[in-house]
């Protein structure tokens, strides 16, 4: 019962047949890691228990509803039946603050438009699409981390509370049969019958909303893929009408080093010509008779 995996477990004392023990494990989370022990003997018409790893939010919660509920406290179901309610209770809370954070997400994703380029002049402080994006889905993958663990708690609250709609029975709790206990007894039978029915309504209406939650998480998980998927085409588009450019430039180079290689066939065999006869080893000015080649 120590492990940390809900569990609930009725038992009959060895030493004494009178006395049944019931033993409830809460979901090992951040705040909560109790285990309950109750035990009654109807007999003596009395019921102890302990809670091990509750803290003391929690005992005082408890109190506050067992000082409310005291026609009840006869009843060896009442405490756990409150510990399930405080569990349903810190699950809807949690639900209800993990959709909160979904929605914010939802709202950045759609209406943020956190892939246009920031306007020229503005302060570096400011924050850089990626930025953004890395921000949206840290919180993206922590809404889902716990809402799958929100899911585990909520479906072994609904286990114990099947386990405890079983045992709620006169009999299977081995209450005392004599008649002036038995209208009061069936009463109370009644009523924690209908809390846990109600509490088992709501496990399933948690379940619901948790799932809706996760399909949420999931779709926007899908547009910031896509998101990005789209700032990477955006990238490669630039990229490409660089490279476009960068041609169309190498295009023109290419042209006039052509246009210059034209030129120059042209003109070097004349120059050529020019410079080889214009060199000292010819002499045009000697007298007839004598060499050119000096």
């Amino acid at each position: 019962m120590f492990t940390g995996t809900a569990a609930v477990s009725l038992e009959r004392a060895l030493s004494h047949e009178e006395t049944q023990c019931l033993l409830l494990r809460a979901p090992l989370s951040d705040r909560e890691n109790w285990t309950l022990a109750v035990s009654w003997n109807r007999q003596l018409h009395g019921i102890a228990g302990i809670i091990y790893g509750a803290e003391e939010k929690d005992l005082d919660e408890l109190a506050s509803s067992l000082t409310y509920l005291q026609e009840q406290l006869f009843h060896p179901l009442l405490v756990p039946v409150c510990l399930c309610e405080m569990l349903a209770d810190n699950d809807t809370h949690a639900i209800r603050t993990h959709a909160a954070a979904l929605y914010q997400v939802e709202i950045k994703t759609i209406l943020h438009g956190f892939y246009t380029p920031a306007p020229e002049g503005s302060s570096n402080l400011a924050r850089t699409p990626e930025q953004d994006l890395e921000e949206i889905t840290r919180s993206l993958n922590f809404i889902m981390s716990r809402l799958a663990f929100h899911e585990m708690r909520i479906s072994a609250n609904a286990t114990m509370i099947d386990s405890l709609r079983q045992m709620n029975s006169p009999s299977l709790l081995n209450f005392p049969k004599d008649e002036a206990w038995a209208s009061r007894i069936k009463s109370s039978c009644q009523w924690i019958g209908d809390r846990l029915a109600s509490l088992k309504s709501e496990s399933r209406a948690l379940l619901l909303d948790l799932a809706c939650n996760q399909k949420i998480a999931q779709s926007q998980l899908e547009i910031l893929h896509n998101l990005a998927a789209q700032r990477d085409n955006k990238d490669n588009l630039k990229l490409a009408k660089i490279s476009t450019e960068i041609a169309s430039v190498t295009k023109d180079d290419s042209f006039a080093m052509r246009t210059i290689a034209v030129m120059s066939v042209i003109f070097l065999p004349g120059t050529f010509v020019s410079s080889f006869f214009s060199m000292s080893m010819f002499d045009w000015q000697a007298p007839e008779g004598i060499s050119v080649l000096s």
